[in-house]
């Protein structure tokens, strides 16, 4: 893979100038401290295991082993902000929504290409490529516009709109592409809030990749 760029937020990223990438950010205190503790206790306790393992296993199967390892923990991330019991929901007001909304598509073929994207109650997933900015960056930008406006939406001020860190990975080729897209849209539908991804007003998908359906 050529024109690659490293960038460095709480550890060192890889970022292919001509990546796709899914995204996930959510609000600022949408997941219980505790919660969070214990399942990063967990992935510590599998990665270790699996590193006493390692040179019993082949490069290629240990790779394999990691990456589930690491899909699982954002699973569970993912399953917590499907079902709250604590935080903010914000995102589940059409006009904050909207907010949000409008901002993803005002840079929309400016500063990259929009895939997909589903705005849940208290967290955003996003499919984007072509960056023209390092990913964190680009997601400074669209954050900040969009807890400005929100925050003046509902009259907050003082505390942060969104969580600081943002989860992202690289989609390697159009199987996985389309295999997390589907995930995407239907966020909603394995949440319990529709029946159809469809039915969902804050989902979107790019007329141009309506060959993942």
């Amino acid at each position: 893979m050529k024109n690659k760029e490293w960038y460095r937020r709480s550890l060192p990223h890889l970022q292919p100038i001509d990546g796709t990438f899914n995204i996930c950010f959510r609000l600022h205190g949408s997941l219980p401290i505790s919660k969070i503790k214990e399942i990063k206790a967990e992935r510590a306790q599998q990665l270790e295991a699996l590193k006493k393992i390692a040179t019993d296993l082949s490069p290629r199967i240990f790779l394999k082993m990691k990456f589930e390892i690491s899909n699982d923990y954002f699973g569970k991330f993912d399953s917590l902000l499907d079902n709250p019991t604590s935080g903010p929901i914000y995102l589940g007001r059409t006009s904050i929504a909207k907010i949000v909304q409008d901002g993803l598509h005002f840079w929309d073929g400016k500063r990259f290409r929009l895939i997909c994207y589903c705005i849940m109650p208290n967290h955003v997933h996003l499919m984007i490529d072509s960056c023209e900015d390092q990913l964190f960056t680009l997601l400074k930008s669209i954050k900040t516009y969009t807890a400005r406006l929100s925050n003046q939406e509902l009259g907050r001020t003082g505390n942060p709109f969104w969580h600081k860190e943002s989860y992202d990975n690289l989609v390697r080729n159009p199987r996985q592409l389309a295999h997390k897209a589907k995930y995407i849209l239907n966020n909603p539908v394995k949440a319990g809030l529709v029946d159809y991804w469809e039915d969902w007003q804050h989902t979107y998908l790019s007329q141009e990749f309506s060959w993942i359906l």
